[in-house]
């Protein structure tokens, strides 16, 4: 686990023992774990097993539970799901040893507020209000702020980038560099310093910032290609240290396919949270999002007894992804559709279509026709979802499996049927 997902499990525990208002979770006995068990259950719906509560509660808990767990314990605390746990405890992985005395939902914390920004000229000035409620102020030119990157190799992962910034025309508190959405990838950068590297583990075009106190005074993007498709497993989709699978074998017929034989040379063993996925991250024509048909064959192959194994294909743009699920029957309640800037959930959705036999070949199309996606699986709609906002142009795919997975081939075309990206895997190159 990494050292922010378990100080954030650590903190999202002591909440919960601190509302259960119950002895010490050291002295729990077998029945106190069974009452937890049923009171997240009649809260939030989900019902945890008692190994996995014991695992978590252990004192040296060393493993990352699955996202529907973490939703779950998020739930109980009055949390939308652990990302917005995340999102609202992010200042505690800077002070391990915080832990609060009394607590209230956040969304009874949050006050309306009002800002007025006056623009003199081109200097820009902006007064931000931390926890501690110190004032911090901003001043800065955007013309003289530069922020560029460049990268230690051409192509793969892991990669070295080499940004390159000025600020020392700028009057802040604290600077940072970003190197991406996740806030958790942030760190300090000096004011008089002008070069700063940092290694990315994953490809993808990303959007790098540049921080001033907490305000983003200038983004860059940084592009990362694989060479080939790229197969990697993690320990959750939290893992921020992937182990990369080279040189593994071919299946029978010609498929991308990582085995058992591939994982235990790198000695990778597959538990509830393992996730394998494939990469594929390159030009292609500059193909709009707006517009395109992709094609793909996949199964899950079954080895380990997955409580909800599933599949997630996504489609990946300059600006952000798309993204849809293949999930076995029983959990279409977790399956989450991103098509452009608009999102669904099975929580309040119907996402039943999405629930499938995982461990046998699923045939998948999307097709993408003015900002409308139309997705069909096995020759039948699934679901049709116009958005707004498209995700720019297309750099590749991503897919991942529930420990390991099986793809037969991928295409891609323009709307016009001409075919731009097409494989089955009869020979490819891996990286």
């Amino acid at each position: 686990m990494t050292n922010t997902e378990l100080i954030l499990l650590q903190y999202c525990k002591t909440l919960i023992e601190e509302e259960l208002a119950w002895i010490s979770s050291q002295k729990w006995k077998q029945r106190d774990y069974l009452q937890l068990i049923d009171l997240i259950e009649d809260k939030t719906g989900v019902s945890l097993s008692l190994s996995t509560i014991k695992r978590i509660w252990k004192k040296d808990v060393n493993g990352i539970p699955q996202m529907a767990t973490l939703d779950a314990l998020a739930k109980f605390l009055d949390y939308e799901n652990w990302m917005e746990f995340k999102k609202s405890n992010r200042k505690v992985i800077s002070n391990e040893s915080h832990l609060p005395v009394h607590r209230l939902p956040v969304r009874k914390l949050l006050l309306p507020a009002a800002g007025i920004v006056v623009v003199c000229s081109i200097i820009v000035l902006i007064k931000i209000v931390d926890p501690q409620s110190e004032k911090k102020t901003l001043t800065y030119n955007p013309d003289v702020v530069a922020f560029s990157s460049h990268l230690s190799s051409m192509v793969g992962v892991p990669n070295t980038v080499i940004f390159h910034y000025h600020v020392d025309q700028v009057e802040a508190d604290s600077f940072f560099i970003q190197q991406s959405w996740d806030e958790q990838q942030r760190e300090p950068v000096q004011k008089t310093e002008t070069d700063f590297t940092s290694i990315y583990y994953f490809p993808g075009v990303h959007k790098a910032k540049l921080i001033a106190n907490d305000s983003v005074i200038k983004q860059t993007d940084v592009q990362i290609f694989t060479d080939g498709w790229l197969a990697m497993v993690r320990n959750g989709y939290m893992d921020q240290f992937p182990t990369y699978i080279r040189n593994f074998e071919r299946g029978i017929n010609g498929e991308l396919q990582v085995t058992m034989n591939d994982l235990n040379k790198y000695q990778v063993s597959v538990n509830q949270n393992t996730i394998l996925s494939y990469y594929f991250v390159n030009e292609l024509d500059s193909l709009s999002s707006n517009a395109y048909f992709f094609k793909t064959k996949v199964k899950c192959d079954s080895i380990y007894n997955f409580i909800c194994p599933h599949i997630t294909i996504s489609i990946l743009g300059e600006n952000d992804m798309n993204y849809f699920p293949l999930i076995s029957r029983g959990c279409v309640g977790y399956a989450n559709v991103k098509m452009g800037d608009v999102v669904k959930t099975g929580r309040d959705n119907d996402l039943s279509r999405f629930g499938v036999d995982i461990y046998k070949w699923q045939e998948v199309e999307l097709e993408v026709i003015n900002n409308v996606a139309t997705i069909l699986l096995n020759g039948e709609h699934v679901l049709v979802l116009p958005f707004n906002k498209d995700i720019g142009r297309i750099v590749g795919f991503n897919l991942n499996f529930s420990g390991i997975g099986t793809i037969d081939y991928v295409t891609l075309e323009d709307e016009s049927g001409n075919l731009l990206y097409n494989t089955e895997f009869d020979s490819y190159k891996e990286q």
